[in-house]
């Protein structure tokens, strides 16, 4: 009676252990995602059974021994199963790294014909299931051979599983030696053999109907190219030792089999047999997984181990392999003779000391899919500055480097060459930035090979290089959907505080103690946010904010609300989510729509008094109902008509057409020419008559004022976005597949259409993409809007300075000159930099501008204010002669002399001769160099060379030394055609004295300040470099242009805590990149690692606080996104790096971070380095002193570890110069040589021995009686 329940559980009750158990896993499962199987699923389903144990104890009687007794047999009855799982784990890694199944995968394509693969691997399984019993036997055996043959024939995991499983399963059901089969039979009584003719009624149909799915889907495969196939085997041949004496280990297991032992003692056998083979055949790889520096016994013994009880993972590869004669046939067709010499003087004789084999021979790393090959681009020089080898260097590319394109024209023979930007390093290759000639390096790399560059929208400034210096023609993609930050919430108590203030000063006579009662409520919020910290304001609890400090806050919480991020990474041909396409159209149209109705209110004097003062009542009057216009338009797209713009606008039609005809009526060098042409096409009749009329035509067309022009591009504005709503959706869905359409048509031969540049909120006119980008004519620039955006900007940069400096003026004002802004806003900041030296552009009749005019002091209103201009590569090459512009413009306002304020310029210019003196240069040298102003890169370098020694820290002890190197190598002067990029020593130092203030373009909605780390490389090496020559640290203030519609000046380090805010400590944000792969985990990386840099080049731009919760947000994972698991799921050298950069940032002492907090992260780092191996960025493996710190903060078996790990990677690359990647193995003496293949032989004595003495016990029981 005690091994039965005396009562049975009603089915109610029997459903609570399962309920708790569904419950307790969707728990587990939410919480710790993959990471449930290290424990937590286990506990959960322990719980379950005590839960049954308990109903059954408390509710049916029954005693704990019997259960307790249940359990036991349970356990026992699964044991062999257990057993059977964990040999057969040991038999796939053993059957792998011996050599076995690749063999088998080598044979199996030479005789088993694509189109009849599936069907005769179900069949195949099916004979093999019935001769073993066993289907688990026969997937772990024969199926991972027959997996590998289907991977290299072309066919997707699923079909080559489907059918291994099919057949192994009915080859166990009718099989009399099948354990279940067996089992079957005796339960119902039934002769084995007649259960099996029973089974064979319902299976064979089945297996039939089986094999005609497979044979139809097997014929109508596309077989894999014959040449993909042969490169397969060719992979194979060259990572393992394959000979036909690896199939002894299958035929021994067959014979296994067909002698009916019983399986765990077979797989066994096959295990310690292909471990055998494995010490014979394949030291090479045992050496490998072992991680061991040389081959000896200990490796051997290490790498069998790990191969039987752990993951292993055996790099294969198929490089193109050139011998010198090739070569040089190649060179002699492509290279000048004084370009190879100048490649040899840089990396010796071919081939050179890298990706080269012991024979002699080049390697090309690439991957070939019939006639389409795919070539990663090597590192285009040599050094650990990753950075400046992308950017530019003054060497000869290596051997390598050449040989990949090379290879790409002679050796492959394409018609055609795609590059995926952004970007290469091609373009960025030695010797001349315009005008390529055959002596320079693009032009005899590429050669005369159609080119195509596959570039992003919101990068026309980059992708403008590739065409001038690689030939390309350019292929448009879309950016990343945008979206809004949705952190309204976070700050919704911050916002009612300041519409309470606001409310409060908006009456007649508001108590002043109610104000301050109201301001003290605002700081205190204020303070408990950290936002204070961002706009550099007090936190004195007690001292309320100012109104124009509560407006200060005001609008930093509206912007943080209303601020564009970019949502989940963009997949070429793939389109936007549909909320994502209707979150873009709504980024692309609010503004404009809103910004054009407060500017015609602004016209007519109906705006609210202070309106741009106060964001939140902009957002309520126009913001949100111009959103929800947006909405009603999407909905329904038909409404968007042109009575709905004029009851928008408060027009009539009438009105409407004035608007177009003003608008159409601005004179412009396009509608100059458009009508010279059109007259120059009339038949003149020989008088002259046909001209007259049309330059009488031009004469006579009516002038309009500022104000009417102004109210016609507002309304027109507002049409473009009504109309526009319906168009830019449908741009949208549609720019995906046209990208794919328009790049097979250029590879056809046929015409791409051309397009404007820029992410599509900033300028709608790049829609749809899979266009060619294009540039503008650089000597039409600064245009007439540029220059009114220009002037605005130049005066709030100035109104900004007096507000922080107790209204004095900047002396001097530093600019950095980008090709992408210049492109997009038509030459804004050089319209900036000229109306600070109060100089004027003069236009010619169509447009250009050739010359300059001063503004006369009275009418400039204020002194002369001295300039200092870097310029990027791609903006010197791109417009030298605005550089020549700015350059006379500094001549012009030097030597004014009617100002009646003090000319800074003049001054400046005194000051600097007098430095240059003092510097050793002689007197005339020093009165030429005093107007030195535009500066760039040293010998045509498109980078400042600054960011790899940043990154470095161990390599710097103090800010000079990173200055100087600033200094050094953005120290070539640019302003004139006479002394184009020449270095004058102190030249660059002294033009930077006297400098107040640092002013960076941003133009895009792509990219922020510390998304891109160009920002804090040109913008923080200019500040870091007038700070050592100044003593003090310039103010920095970004020109953002991303709103045509309300251009701004805004402090670096309030546009900081802005993205940081909107993006890094921003949820949603993380959640939508989180739904990306490897790409959109890195894109955290980089925003961290820029903030160290952002540290490093301007501490007081980033907030110490912001350390603190990148802590909170990464390490402790603040908002349980379980962020630890989608990076090691993703990319845990994303997580490594951010780890990294953390601790080094608290080494150099920049982050005063708590000793637990070392900790944790150290902890983190580490266990990722243990579990992933090391992703040698320069953070992660090039600092010695970041990994003894932090080694030193971590438990010491797990900083042993860590150590250990890093120290095999690098001593690896270091070991292996010559290969990297494609070399195998080099013994060093014969002695090594000697000793291995003893060892090797001693180790596969001692396995073979044991294997024996197992088989002599076994048959030994079997003979006992």
């Amino acid at each position: 009676m005690e091994h039965n329940p005396t009562k049975i559980p009603s089915p109610l009750l029997s459903l609570v252990p399962i309920l708790v158990l569904v419950t307790l896993l969707f728990v587990t499962i939410r919480i710790f995602g993959s990471d449930a199987l290290s424990g937590g699923s286990q506990i959960v389903l322990l719980t379950a059974t005590a839960i049954c144990c308990l109903i059954a104890m408390t509710y049916s009687k029954v005693r704990w021994k019997v259960l307790e007794l249940a359990m036991i047999n349970n356990i026992t009855g699964v044991a062999t199963a257990l057993i059977i799982l964990l040999i057969i784990g040991a038999l796939s890694g053993s059957w792998m790294i011996s050599g076995v199944v690749p063999t088998l995968i080598y044979y199996g394509m030479q005789i088993i014909h694509p189109s009849f693969f599936l069907a005769s691997t179900c069949i195949i399984c099916a004979v093999v299931s019935v001769m073993t019993g066993s289907s688990w036997t026969t997937i772990a055996t024969i199926g991972i051979a027959l997996l590998g043959i289907g991977q290299a024939q072309g066919f997707s995991d699923g079909w080559i599983a489907g059918a291994i499983i099919s057949g192994a399963y009915f080859g166990d059901k009718i099989s009399p030696l099948s354990d279940t089969t067996i089992l079957a039979s005796s339960v119902t009584d039934t002769p084995l053999f007649k259960h099996i003719r029973y089974m064979m009624i319902t299976t064979v149909p089945s297996m039939l109907i089986t094999l005609v799915i497979f044979t139809v889907a097997g014929l109508s495969h596309e077989a894999t190219a014959t040449d993909q196939i042969e490169q397969y085997s060719i992979a194979l041949n060259n990572t393992f030792h394959i000979t036909p004496w690896l199939l002894i280990v299958p035929v021994v297991t067959g014979i296994l089999i067909a002698k009916r032992v019983p399986s765990i003692i077979t797989l066994f056998i096959s295990a310690a047999l292909a471990g055998m083979f494995a010490l014979i055949f394949q030291p090479h790889l045992l050496l490998e997984i072992s991680g061991l520096p040389v081959g000896n016994i200990q490796s051997n013994f290490k790498g069998l181990l790990m191969t039987f009880y752990g993951s292993t993972s055996i790099k294969t590869g198929n490089p193109e392999l050139i011998t010198r004669e090739q070569y040089e046939s190649w060179v002699k067709q492509s290279i000048r003779p004084e370009q190879y010499a100048e490649m040899v003087a840089a990396n010796g004789e071919f081939p050179g000391n890298y990706m080269t084999t012991a024979d002699g021979r080049l390697g090309v790393a690439r991957l070939q899919f019939g006639n389409v090959v795919l070539l990663p681009q090597n590192a285009a020089g040599s050094g650990k500055n990753a950075f400046q080898i992308v950017h530019g260097t003054n060497a000869a590319p290596p051997h390598t480097y050449i040989a990949s394109y090379l290879w790409t024209q002679y050796g492959f023979k394409a018609d055609a060459l795609i590059h995926f930007g952004t970007h290469g390093s091609l373009e960025f290759t030695p010797h001349k930035q315009v005008a390529l000639s055959g002596k320079d390096w693009p032009d005899r790399l590429v050669g005369a090979l159609p080119h195509f560059y596959i570039y992003s929208i919101g990068n026309v400034g980059e992708g403008i290089i590739a065409k001038r210096r690689a030939y390309a023609g350019l292929q448009s993609y879309l950016t990343p959907p945008f979206l809004e930050s949705n952190v309204r919430g976070i700050y919704r108590e911050l916002n009612e505080a300041i519409r309470n203030y606001n409310n409060l000063q908006g009456e007649e006579n508001p108590s002043a103690s109610a104000l301050d009662k109201a301001s003290l409520q605002v700081k205190a919020l204020t303070v408990r946010l950290g936002i204070h910290r961002d706009l550099e304001m007090d936190s004195i609890l007690s001292q309320p904010y100012t109104a124009d400090e509560v407006a200060r806050i005001e609008s930093f919480a509206e912007e943080l609300a209303s601020e564009k991020i970019t949502g989940q990474l963009y997949t070429m041909g793939v389109p936007y989510e549909k909320a994502r396409i209707e979150s873009s159209v709504y980024a692309m149209t609010t503004d404009p729509l809103a910004y054009s109705l407060l500017a015609l209110d602004k016209l007519r004097g109906k705006a609210p008094k202070d309106i741009e003062k106060h964001r939140s009542l902009f957002t309520e009057r126009y913001l949100n109902p111009a959103r929800e216009q947006v909405g009603r338009l999407l909905a329904d797209p038909s409404s968007g008509t042109g009575e709905l713009v004029c009851r928008l606008a408060g027009i009539s039609r009438d009105e409407l057409h004035q608007a177009r005809a003003i608008a159409g009526s601005h004179t412009d060098p396009d509608q100059l020419m458009a009508m010279m042409r059109q007259a120059a096409e009339q038949p003149q009749a020989g008088s002259g008559k046909g001209m007259k009329e049309h330059m009488k035509k031009m004469m006579n067309r009516k002038a309009y004022s500022k104000e009417e022009k102004h109210q016609a591009m507002a309304i027109l504005e507002i049409e473009r976005a009504i109309r526009n709503v319906e168009n830019y959706r449908k741009a949208l869905l549609e720019s995906p597949g046209k990208e794919l359409s328009s790049l097979m048509n250029a590879l056809n031969g046929g015409y791409t259409l051309p397009s404007a540049g820029g992410d599509p909120i900033a300028n709608p006119n790049t829609l749809p993409t899979g266009r060619n980008l294009y540039a503008i004519n650089a000597e039409a620039t600064p245009s007439e809007a540029a220059w009114e955006k220009g002037i605005r900007l130049a005066n709030r940069t100035i109104e900004l300075y007096r507000q922080r400096h107790h209204d004095s003026i900047p002396r001097k004002v530093s600019y950095t000159l980008w090709s992408g802004e210049f492109i997009e806003t038509e030459g804004a900041t050089i319209a900036q930099v000229l109306y600070m030296l109060g100089v004027e552009p003069v236009r010619d009749a169509f447009g250009r501008v050739s010359d300059l005019r001063l503004i006369p002091s009275r009418e400039l209103e204020r002194p002369r204010i001295d300039v200092v201009v870097q310029t990027s590569g791609q903006l010197r090459d791109l417009a030298a002669s605005r550089l020549f512009l700015i350059s006379r413009a500094v001549e012009m306002a030097a030597a004014a002399k009617d100002d009646a304020f003090e000319n800074q310029v003049t001054a400046g210019s005194i000051e600097t001769e007098r430095l240059l003196i003092e510097k050793g240069i002689s007197p005339k040298d020093a009165r030429e160099m005093s107007t030195y102003r535009v500066f760039g890169g040293m010998n045509g370098n498109y980078g400042t060379g600054i960011t790899g020694m940043v990154e470095a820290g161990d390599r710097w002890d103090n800010e000079k030394e990173l200055a100087d190197t600033y200094l050094n190598n953005m120290g070539a002067y640019y302003g004139s055609e006479k002394d184009w990029e020449t270095f004058r020593q102190f030249a660059f130092e002294a033009a930077l004295s006297r400098t107040d203030a640092v002013v960076q373009p941003r133009q895009s909605n792509t990219w922020g300040a510390l998304s891109l780390d160009h920002v804090y490389e040109f913008m923080g090496g200019m500040n870091l470099a007038v700070r050592k020559v100044t003593g003090k640290d310039p103010d920095a203030y970004l020109s953002d242009y991303r709103n045509r519609n309300n251009v701004r000046m805004q402090e670096v380090k309030e546009a900081i805590g802005v993205e940081s805010r909107t993006t890094i400590f921003n949820p949603n944000y993380i959640r939508e990149k989180m739904k990306g792969e490897s790409s959109s985990a890195g894109t955290f990386t980089e925003i961290i690692r820029n903030t160290y840099g952002w540290n490093v080049m301007k501490p007081k731009a980033v907030d110490p606080q912001m350390w603190n919760e990148i802590y909170e947000v990464y390490v402790k994972d603040k908002y349980q996104l379980n962020l630890k698991e989608y990076f090691s799921r993703q990319n845990p050298a994303a997580l490594q790096e951010i780890t990294a950069v953390m601790m080094e940032t608290a080494r150099k002492g920049m982050w005063k971070a708590s000793e637990q907090q070392l900790k944790d992260i150290a902890a983190l780092h580490t266990e990722l380095v243990n579990s992933y191996a090391p992703a040698c960025s320069q953070f992660v493996c090039d600092n010695a002193r970041l990994r003894d710190f932090i080694a030193s903060r971590t438990e010491a078996r797990a900083a042993a570890q860590y150590q250990e790990k890093i120290s095999q990677v690098r001593e690896s690359i270091a070991g292996n110069t010559r290969g990297m990647v494609m070399k195998k193995e080099e013994m060093t003496s014969s002695g090594e040589m000697k000793t291995n293949r003893l060892s090797n032989t001693l180790v596969a004595i001692l396995v073979a021995g044991a294997a024996g003495l197992l088989i002599f016990i076994i048959r030994r029981k079997r003979h006992q009686p």
